[in-house]
């Protein structure tokens, strides 16, 4: 997936790197521990539309690039966007279509399935 930040194309990775990422800046701490988590957290926010989720998914995912834009470079991308609702769109389906991500998101969706309060 790729998008342009500041008139620089930024493309998109969401692979191993990218969970170990969003689990440094997303993940569940618990008693200062990283208990990781990050994209079974991410997938229900993005879901539902949150910008901070899609911002953070954002930033983990271009950890590829020199220099990687900055969270506010990000945030600010955000704002300006057009068509926000199609971004989400296209960055669950990019996260959902990942090797190291499509069994997670299939057993989250099996489960919201058999759990529909949870």
């Amino acid at each position: 997936m790729e998008i342009t930040i500041k008139r620089k194309k930024i493309n998109l990775k969401f692979g191993v790197r990218f969970l170990r990422e969003l689990d440094k800046i997303a993940g569940v701490e618990m008693q200062g521990q990283s208990l990781g988590f990050a994209i079974q957290v991410a997938l229900p926010k993005l879901e539902n539309f949150d910008p901070v989720a899609l911002s953070d998914v954002i930033y983990a995912a271009s950890y590829e690039e020199s220099p990687r834009p900055s969270r506010v470079d990000v945030d600010d991308y955000l704002d300006g966007c057009d068509d926000l609702e199609k971004l989400f769109v296209e960055a669950r389906q990019e996260i959902e279509g990942a090797n190291a991500i499509k069994f997670t998101a299939k057993k989250m969706q099996e489960i919201s399935a058999k759990n529909p309060q949870a």
